[in-house]
């Protein structure tokens, strides 16, 4: 529950969509080395020799 001030609340909102469009473009550039090879489903994303997962709220690299 977020307990802030509605400027909090607007910030917060700011930076986590900055940071979608970052990690967008990542994806789209790991894409670009091999065309179809990224895929995301079931919390987690896979891309040529990576898997990106949630393991406990917290984000992991798994070399495949």
């Amino acid at each position: 529950m977020h307990t802030g001030t509605p400027d909090d609340l607007t910030d917060a909102a700011q930076r986590a969509r900055l940071l979608a469009y970052q990690l967008a473009e990542l994806l789209n550039r790991l894409d670009q080395i091999h065309p179809g090879s990224v895929t995301a489903h079931g919390g987690h994303v896979t891309g040529l020799a990576v898997t990106i997962r949630s393991i406990d709220g917290t984000w992991t690299v798994d070399p495949n």
